[in-house]
């Protein structure tokens, strides 16, 4: 096992992978659990070298939907029938909580100084984890497919080195080997290699807003606010969102306010002479893909017969989106509007 591995703070998107492996072979090898914090973890795929002596490597994970609330400084436990096991775990985040986006194996691998592993798809911006695995002690891994960086390098209990590598493809993959180059010849040597997604994100931000404009009661829908969205990846949807008006009072002088996209067809329920200057939409369908694209927030002033009793007032009314609902996490800021 391993102690005081530290897995960070709960709600950060954090996978925990765990790389095994053992000079053993064949099914009474394998790894009965995994476990942080003496949560379950997930197994992914075992390669199983069965020359001479063997070499059996493992690989397993736990996302948030595992570790819960668990933080700081845990244990990192195996379960096997058999001993002489290296462990490594290494923790990252902002990772989708999806589970792998690929993985393969190399368990043939004998009497060369590689491992090699085919046919990987791995998403942009995501990650990619290697473990390499020999049973001639004493070797390590001198280069590693790109953009791997090595992580981990240390001998198995069991006369075996287990060395791990990860890192971002900033382009996305297809069908891509991943190949570890050891500094001699091996005997015999596994290899695993698996992709994550990062973590997609929708992001909010200031469009090019329109001019200041005073308009009277009864005038034309007018736009108050632009504003863009787009998707780290795939595509998304926005269900609900919060405009946030100025100054106090601001909403007196309104009778329907609108999102709506750039040609003015409407987003999301309109909300009708509203109650106060926090304006809750939904029924929103705002589709969001990875194009930057604009969206708008409209509003329309009362009739003269709804407005308060002469004098009245004027109002030099502000606003943004402030919140908003989707599927992926939000970020970004709508900064500012007309008035």
């Amino acid at each position: 096992s391993l102690t005081n591995f530290d897995i960070g703070a709960a709600g950060t998107d954090r996978l925990v992978v765990i790389i095994a492996d053992v000079e053993n072979t064949g099914a009474g090898a394998d790894l009965t659990g995994v476990t942080v914090d003496s949560k379950a973890c997930n197994h992914i795929v075992t390669a199983d070298n069965p020359t001479g002596a063997g070499n059996h490597q493992e690989m397993w994970y736990c996302d948030e939907d595992d570790l819960g609330a668990s933080s700081g400084p845990v244990t990192v436990a195996i379960t096997s029938g058999v001993t002489g096991w290296g462990v490594h775990a290494h923790l990252y985040t902002g990772v989708d909580q999806g589970g792998p986006a690929d993985f393969g194996i190399d368990n043939t691998s004998a009497a060369t100084n590689t491992v090699i592993v085919n046919g990987i798809d791995a998403p942009a911006n995501g990650l990619v984890v290697m473990g390499a695995a020999e049973g001639t002690q004493g070797l390590a891994v001198n280069t590693w497919t790109s953009p791997l960086v090595e992580r981990t390098n240390s001998p198995d209990p069991s006369s075996a080195d287990l060395m791990t590598a990860s890192d971002i493809e900033t382009s996305a993959q297809t069908n891509k080997t991943y190949t570890a180059t050891f500094s001699g010849t091996h005997n015999r040597a596994t290899g695993i290699v698996a992709s994550w997604a990062e973590v997609s994100t929708t992001t909010i931000d200031d469009g090019t807003d329109p001019g200041n404009v005073t308009i009277a009661p009864e005038a034309a829908i007018t736009d108050l606010d632009v504003f863009t969205l787009v998707a780290s990846t795939g595509t998304d949807t926005v269900t609900a969102a919060t405009v946030t008006l100025g100054p106090a009072g601001a909403f007196n002088n309104i009778g329907q306010a609108d999102i709506t996209d750039a040609s003015n067809v409407a987003q999301c329920t309109a909300i009708t002479n509203p109650g106060s200057n926090t304006l809750s939409f939904t029924g929103c369908t705002i589709p969001v893909t990875d194009t930057v694209t604009t969206f708008k927030v409209r509003i329309t002033p009362k009739t003269h017969a709804s407005m308060p009793a002469v004098p009245g007032a004027s109002y030099a009314v502000t606003g943004t989106i402030t919140a908003f609902t989707s599927t992926n996490a939000q970020a970004g800021t709508d900064t500012d509007s007309a008035t």
